[in-house]
């Protein structure tokens, strides 16, 4: 019986080993036809997470962070929430009003700035993106559905007698209002929960802030932030190749700025300070992780946005202390570019060369290209005072006329320190 046990043992093994040979013989010929050269596919290839196509299943931008700047005006004045908001609800009870009027917002017309100023000085809320977006991006950020054109970087919610109207401007083009369904009275009961300060806009200032763009939202008051450590984030090269889909055996080798890979009509470009300089030029080349919409040639605003946030977080991992945020977007004949940039905080990090932590262009629905900083930061437990704006706005509107004024980190060095920096 025992030896009847041990040949039924032996043939089930030699059954198991046979089927997980014809397995492998199947995904490799899988492999060849797909164009994987032999390699064979990863078990998140194999089993994609919920999504149905392993790509992420969000649809639309509302965990991507913004920096903005936040002005409350009431009956007794003005408040303002300079980029961080010590308090998340702060930000959420705000933009919920936002959120209705882009959802409701009536037909359009073109005002002056002398009307959008006036409507400045009305019960309301004032948001500053800091830079100009496509409409669709920002409602989606904000969770709200609109059908709006165009792109802005300045929202205003202002009651005008018995009626809220929506200003949105992109800071030099044409200024547009609209009428929304939000309750004037909700509107006034919301920023009267709020506490009024010293904030006032630059051309309100007068003598010393001439030189500053107009809506450079400041305070006289004393800001302080905390400092950062910075540094480059550890790069792993197998596992930057495996995550962008290169073969086994890609061509590397050195030079003097650092690594370079080459496969196909594929390269990528390792630098030693932790820039990544990745091309490929036909979007045949590209694996499942630049693939912006299941080959979709023709993909939305939001699926490009989100697929370049999602290669980020894929090569760079955990955000950790620091955030990416949206700093840019422009269409092009085959898709668009983008780009991305550091938030700590809430508080913006800048490049002294003034380029971004992401470039990335896209074309027929794949990432053709991009451009990477792979940095970290973190809160050190220092802190630093900015400059008395006074004085910061005499010093940018010397060096720099007509730049807007906010808080800022520049990334020069491996300890950042805040300070007000002048931005076009």
């Amino acid at each position: 019986m025992s030896r009847r046990r041990g040949i039924e043992a032996l043939q089930n093994l030699a059954i198991a080993l046979l089927a997980a040979s014809a397995l492998l013989l199947v995904l490799l010929v899988v492999s060849y036809e797909s164009g994987r050269d032999g390699r064979l596919p990863s078990w998140q290839e194999l089993f994609p997470p919920a999504g149905g196509d392993g790509t992420a299943s969000a649809s639309d931008l509302t965990a991507l962070s913004a920096p903005v700047d936040i002005v409350v005006t009431n009956q007794y004045g003005r408040g303002s929430y300079l980029l961080t908001a010590d308090d998340p609800a702060v930000k959420e009870q705000l933009t919920r009003l936002l959120q209705e009027a882009l959802g409701s917002a009536g037909s359009v017309e073109a005002v002056t700035e002398d009307l959008f100023r006036a409507a400045l000085n009305a019960p309301g809320i004032y948001f500053d993106y800091l830079v100009p977006l496509p409409a669709a991006i920002v409602a989606s950020r904000l969770g709200a559905e609109t059908d709006l054109g165009g792109q802005f970087r300045r929202a205003l919610l202002s009651r005008e007698g018995e009626a809220v109207r929506l200003y949105l401007w992109d800071g030099t083009g044409t200024i547009c209002r609209y009428p929304t369904a939000v309750s004037p009275d909700v509107l006034t009961a919301a920023v009267d929960l709020f506490g009024t300060d010293d904030t006032f806009f630059a051309f309100e200032g007068g003598e010393g802030y001439e030189g500053l763009d107009p809506y450079s939202v400041l305070q006289l008051g004393k800001i302080v932030l905390p400092t950062l450590a910075a540094a480059s984030a550890p790069i792993v090269v197998d596992t930057l190749l495996s995550h962008l889909d290169f073969g086994r055996s890609p061509l590397r080798y050195p030079e003097a700025g650092g690594t370079v890979v080459v496969e196909n009509l594929r390269t990528l470009r390792i630098r030693p300070d932790g820039v990544l300089l990745y091309t490929g030029d036909t979007p045949a080349a590209a694996g499942p992780l630049l693939d912006v919409a299941g080959g979709s040639e023709h993909p939305s605003a939001v699926e490009s946005v989100l697929s370049v946030h999602r290669l980020m977080e894929t090569l760079l991992g955990d955000e950790g202390d620091a955030a990416w945020y949206l700093s840019g977007y422009e269409e092009t004949a085959e898709g668009c570019r983008l780009t991305f940039d550091y938030l700590v905080g809430g508080i913006p990090v800048y490049f002294a060369d003034d380029v971004s932590a992401m470039e990335a262009e896209i074309a027929h629905g794949v990432i053709i290209s991009f451009t990477l900083r792979c940095r970290q930061y973190a809160p050190s437990q220092e802190t630093a005072s900015l400059l008395p704006v006074r004085q910061a706005a005499a010093i940018a509107a010397d060096k720099y006329p007509g730049g807007f004024l906010t808080p800022g980190y520049a990334d020069r060095s491996a300890s950042l320190t805040p300070g007000w920096l002048s931005r076009k």
